[in-house]
């Protein structure tokens, strides 16, 4: 039911580095595999640029 209603969707994520979003953005595309796109926004932090905390996200 939730991957239908994804299907061909684009969804956006604000804050994807913390705990609950890092799960969401690994499960969201194995759950709806029909998504058309995700879009994460991201700022740098902590001395970290955006680059390694994304990397940080897929590791």
């Amino acid at each position: 039911m939730v991957h239908e209603f994804y299907q061909g969707e684009n969804v956006l994520i604000t804050g994807g580095t913390d705990f609950v979003d890092k799960v969401l953005v690994q499960k969201l595309p194995r759950s709806c595999p029909h998504l058309s796109s995700i879009y994460l926004i991201v700022r740098r932090k902590k001395g970290k640029d955006v680059g390694v905390r994304m990397q940080e996200i897929f590791d």
